[in-house]
């Protein structure tokens, strides 16, 4: 007997697509967003290289604003139960901290935010009814603010996602291999020396 072959469809295979300037541009407008938490929530993903798990664990203490920069050390759990104390691709044992240096704009309205809302140490930065904001709720409010700022989609996946690749692959495109190798030693560093000192 002959066993039938089918086409295997794997649901949402394709990679992420990265911004361009523009579509940056057309999208960061406040306007585009249903609030303020949402504009700089999204604002801080795209300047820091975050992922969705990651921002939505955001909490004060992570920014530094005497180097107006980010540690990222943990993400939450796509039911936001757990907040897990190491970055997606580590461990408990080697957790794979970053620290990102954001832009001056972004730095600003991120302090202003915190000190606003009286966020501080472990309080999670941003968060909705009282608790951190649900994965889904951010899927739904970045296809919102695309459809607003009427960024073609055709031929195109954009998902919150995208605000990484993007950074990382501008970064890419700023530094040669050597410089990108110096900064990740460096950020290690950064990392280690911050674990000393809080």
């Amino acid at each position: 007997m002959v066993k039938p072959s089918f086409q295997r469809f794997v649901r949402d295979s394709k990679k992420c697509d990265v911004f361009s300037t523009d579509e940056l541009n057309r999208l960061f407008v406040p306007d585009n967003f249903s609030s303020e938490t949402f504009f700089l929530f999204f604002l801080v993903c795209l300047s820091a290289g975050m992922r969705l798990g990651e921002i939505r664990a955001f909490r004060a203490q992570q920014y530094v604003p005497e180097y107006k920069s980010v540690i990222i050390d943990g993400f939450l759990s796509h039911d936001s139960k757990t907040r897990n104390a190491f970055n997606k691709t580590g461990t408990e044992e080697n957790p794979r901290f970053r620290v990102s240096l954001i832009p001056d704009k972004t730095a600003d309205l991120l302090e202003k935010y915190i000190t606003d809302n009286n966020r501080t140490g472990e309080e999670y930065v941003f968060f909705s009814s009282g608790k951190p904001i649900r994965q889904e709720f951010a899927e739904a409010e970045f296809a919102r603010a695309i459809k607003r700022a009427e960024i073609p989609v055709e031929n195109k996946k954009f998902t919150p996602h995208s605000l990484r690749y993007t950074f990382v692959t501008r970064t890419r495109r700023l530094f040669d291999a050597n410089s990108v190798m110096m900064c990740s030693f460096l950020n290690s560093l950064m990392t280690a020396a911050t674990a000393l000192f809080t």
